[in-house]
């Protein structure tokens, strides 16, 4: 009589592995078969299964290429972009890993006018004109809290922190070096570079935003990343210019003068950055040094918002605003709906316009769109993240890497404040990428000082 051996887990799981992976592959290349797609469709099928893989051993991975398609709002031909795709797949993947790890959820102060905001854009539903784009506003707000909570309960520590801040930058540089090639080889007079994004105000409010983030590893930092820094910051003054984007050049030249001024003691490298683009200034295109030759004027037009003689689009747009905020004072006419109350007789100016308008200020838009309860709940947003980063930096050992990373995320803030009122709404991607950084900063300074404090208390006497 044969006796029979017991099987140990190892020589059950490996067929199970090899009948799972078979099984798996044969459904995957029947699907691309039934649809139609080239045999080549499969090694998606394999890029998206290596991704399920990292992202579950590794979960900062995942945060990390959210972060990356924020910056290339490609949309899909099933009706949602590439950052909606992959940021619900991620979700969902962390979500089952946090089940799994039976780990809390954290969450975070920000996330209470946050949650605010969502119930404001619900409740203009009642009174929209556009419902469909209010909706719109909507969707984009549960993906971007989706983001924001991503980052609060993955980036517990600096080196995740670090990570994302150099994902923007290179995405950013990538987006510049795409927008200066398209704009070296354009023929037209006119013309104004998109990058990877969706217009060309986006695309120069990104490279104004990661500009100092760049500049700050230039300033501070030694050797290769010293180098790369410095080729990083020029990459993004040259999108800057490929945009043509005046809200964004105005972003740069108020970050550099700060700097200036808080920075002192780097004044030499700083200098170095500004005689650069000095003297490449003769070469700039002829088209962008007409449009921002007047840059002081266009300024002076677009603030004095109480005449209309003489005023620029934008201050036209600001006019407008404010008479559409006078009209519906307490919640506004709906997130969405600027356009819809801009081409009406009461509050439209000498400037055209559809009902696709938009305000170009998100503090405009915030005054029009959801009246002063709106505009307190974006008054708090932004006071909350000034108040974590200026804390975080504070609390670092100064000439740290975390000092370092902080001062420059300070100078995004300066940024995001500067280019938001020429340009933005208040569900942009650049606008929530700072309220996901700023959310996680002080957690992060905290952890790092604990760290150092253990370090020393365990270093030998």
């Amino acid at each position: 009589m044969l006796r029979t051996l017991p099987l140990n887990s190892d020589q059950i799981r490996a067929p199970l592995v090899a009948s799972a992976t078979i099984g798996l592959f044969a459904m995957a290349l029947l699907g691309v078969l039934r649809l139609g797609w080239p045999i080549w469709s499969l090694t998606l099928v394999a890029i998206a299964a290596a991704y399920v893989f990292f992202t579950i051993h590794r979960p900062v991975i995942g945060l990390m290429a959210v972060t990356c398609v924020f910056f290339a709002p490609i949309r899909l031909d099933i009706g949602v972009s590439l950052l909606q795709a992959v940021g619900v797949a991620t979700a969902g993947m962390l979500l089952v890993w946090f089940l799994y790890e039976r780990r809390n959820l954290v969450f975070g102060s920000i996330q209470m006018p946050l949650v605010l905001l969502g119930l404001l854009i619900v409740t203009s539903l009642w009174f929209t004109m556009d419902a469909d784009r209010t909706t719109f506003y909507f969707r984009r707000w549960v993906f971007n809290m989706m983001f924001v909570m991503l980052m609060l309960n993955l980036v517990t520590d600096f080196k995740a922190f670090k990570r994302i801040i150099w994902a923007v930058m290179i995405m950013a540089a990538l987006n510049s070096v795409i927008g200066i090639m398209d704009s070296s080889t354009a023929t037209e007079f006119n013309h104004r570079s998109m990058g990877l994004m969706e217009n060309a105000n986006s695309f120069g409010h990104l490279a104004a935003l990661a500009f100092p983030l760049a500049m700050y590893q230039y300033l501070y930092r030694r050797g290769l990343v010293r180098i790369a820094g410095l080729i990083l910051s020029v990459l993004l003054l040259g999108g800057v210019v490929a945009s043509v984007s005046r809200g964004a050049l105005l972003s740069v030249m108020i970050i550099v003068a700060v700097t200036l001024f808080r920075e002192r003691r780097r004044l030499l490298p700083l200098l170095l950055v500004i005689g650069l683009a000095a003297a490449a200034t003769p070469f700039l295109p002829d088209y962008f040094q007409e449009r921002v030759g007047n840059l002081a004027m266009d300024i002076k037009n677009s603030v004095m918002v109480g005449q209309d003689r003489n005023l620029t689009s934008r201050g036209y747009l600001n006019s407008s605003g404010l008479k559409i905020w006078s009209a519906h004072p307490i919640v506004g006419v709906g997130i969405g709906n600027f356009g819809h109350y801009y081409v009406q007789r009461d509050f439209t100016g000498e400037l055209s316009g559809s009902d696709a308008t938009i305000a170009h200020n998100i503090y405009i838009q915030a005054l029009a769109e959801m009246g002063v309860v709106g505009f307190a709940i974006l008054a708090w947003l932004l006071i909350s993240s000034g108040r974590s980063i200026w804390r975080a930096r504070a609390d670092s050992e100064p000439d740290s890497q975390e000092w370092i990373y902080f001062g420059a995320l300070q100078m995004m803030a300066l940024a995001i404040l500067a280019s938001t009122a020429s340009y933005g709404s208040l569900m942009n991607n650049d606008l929530w990428m700072f309220i996901g950084l700023t959310a996680v900063a002080s957690r992060v300074s905290k952890a790092a000082r604990t760290s150092r404090e253990h370090a020393a208390a365990e270093a030998p006497a």
